[in-house]
């Protein structure tokens, strides 16, 4: 009976890990797909799932992750979640610092740059506070769990 018991636990568990690494991997995939630009802030509609169910399946898929080199990538991946915040709108808050070396390197005219500059709409003080906050605290989470496992 014991051991029915312990099947239908594992099978459960088999089941929630599985369910949290595709959830993991459709918020990698997001990342990965190069729609996301370091320095930036997203509305959390752009998130494949829910922001907290996404942590904690990344959170779940980090610790029981055995790959080294899939740790190591989550220690860069999952820091990025705190760029995802309720009501931004349509509209990324801050530079673009991928669109700005590609006009650079296609010799685009310094007003150029001035004029697109201009046109971007940053954050708050308090909200780059929030999103540092969070960052900080993802990456001392993400780097405790990896921890000597890498």
């Amino acid at each position: 009976m014991f051991g029915l018991f312990k099947n239908k636990q594992s099978a459960k568990n088999q089941a929630a890990i599985a369910a949290a690494n595709k959830i993991a991997h459709d918020f990698s995939d997001l990342i990965a797909s190069g729609r996301v630009n370091p320095g930036q802030i997203y509305d959390v509609s752009v998130l494949p799932h829910a922001k907290e169910l996404i942590e904690k399946c990344c959170k779940l898929w980090i610790m029981v992750c055995q790959d080294s080199t899939q740790l190591q990538g989550w220690k860069v991946i999952l820091p990025i979640l705190s760029q995802f915040q309720k009501g931004i709108g349509a509209t990324p808050l801050g530079l673009d610092a991928t669109a700005l070396m590609t006009m650079r390197n296609e010799d685009v005219p310094i007003e150029e740059h001035a004029m697109r500059i201009s046109e971007v709409k940053m954050p708050s003080l308090e909200l780059e506070e929030k999103v540092h906050a969070e960052e900080r605290a993802l990456h001392t989470w993400v780097t405790q769990a990896v921890g000597g496992r890498v």
